[in-house]
């Protein structure tokens, strides 16, 4: 009879991992110009100053998170070498969220230990907006948040929009 033990050989895959969400790979191919850009755009964060709103989009499987995780990756890593330097980057996957309250209930909880987390719903707005400037202002320092399959712009610009207004 033949053996049917289940001993681990590495056969099938050169990297496994490759297949798992969370993974980063180590290079991306065919895409050094939009790296360049993207770049660009986060280089003031290592200076200590606020960078521009970066908006990614195109088809799915393209690239923009595993671009994003990459880019961020290499950015932490530099700044924890930059003494005054104090960065946070939180992200938040929005598929499913379909509006600016629901991402920013979703990035309140990301920003609170789970026994500090607000419900999806019963709040005004100008509240969770409220929760969520409080919670970055806790963290201090500089934070990027990255806001992961977004459908419609709108979640994006409620959002900022938000900030740049006197919330009481």
């Amino acid at each position: 009879m033949p053996d049917f033990d289940f001993t681990p050989t590495g056969a099938i895959f050169d990297r496994r991992e490759a297949l798992l969400e969370e993974w980063t790979p180590d290079e991306l191919v065919g895409r050094d110009q939009e790296l360049e850009n993207y770049h660009a755009a986060l280089q003031p964060v290592i200076e200590n100053e606020p960078p521009s709103n970066v908006f990614l989009y195109g088809k799915s499987g393209v690239g923009k998170t595993a671009a994003t995780k990459f880019l961020l990756g290499k950015l932490e890593s530099a700044a924890a070498d930059v003494d005054g330097l104090d960065l946070h980057t939180v992200t938040v996957n929005c598929d499913g969220l379909n509006s600016s309250y629901q991402t920013a209930v979703a990035l309140v909880n990301e920003l609170r230990r789970p026994e500090n987390q607000i419900s999806k719903t019963g709040y005004p707005q100008a509240s969770v907006y409220q929760f969520l400037f409080n919670e970055l202002e806790s963290m201090g320092g500089t934070v990027l948040i990255v806001l992961d399959v977004v459908f419609g712009a709108i979640a994006v610009y409620m959002i900022n929009r938000a900030s740049s207004a006197s919330v009481q």
